[in-house]
């Protein structure tokens, strides 16, 4: 059974490249909007555009592409909002090597803010923290 009213999916690697995916395809209804930690398979995705305002937070660097120029593509994107993080893939995750426990403080406070507003343009306009 599905939950009713507007939603905000947030999703994390291979979780926010699904979401993203889903989102492209119209799958998912009723959703407020998407948050997307370093989802690095959206590279192999480039030609789908999110039908909702689409957050993707990404890594300051990949060792497999240049996440520099998978800005350039995304940047594009009408419902994208893009923020390149001084950090690395893995930053929210505590069993990941490069989790940083004061940048995962700052993004779950940032996620509460946008959250308790309720407004999926907030999604597009404003900035967890962003270097680009």
């Amino acid at each position: 059974m599905a939950t009713p009213g507007s939603k905000l999916l947030l999703g994390f690697s291979v979780g926010g490249s699904a979401i993203w995916q889903l989102y492209a395809q119209g799958a998912i209804k009723q959703s407020l909007g998407a948050i997307c930690f370093y989802s690095s398979q959206i590279r192999h995705l480039i030609w789908l555009t999110p039908n909702i305002a689409t957050r993707l937070i990404l890594p300051s660097t990949e060792p497999h592409f240049s996440v520099a120029a998978l800005g350039a593509i995304l940047r594009e994107k009408s419902t994208v909002n893009l923020e390149k993080s001084k950090y690395l893939h893995g930053v929210m995750n505590q069993l990941s090597a490069h989790y940083d426990g004061d940048a995962y403080l700052y993004y779950l406070k940032k996620l509460a803010d946008l959250l308790s507003r309720q407004y999926s343009q907030h999604i597009l306009e404003e900035k967890l923290l962003s270097e680009y």
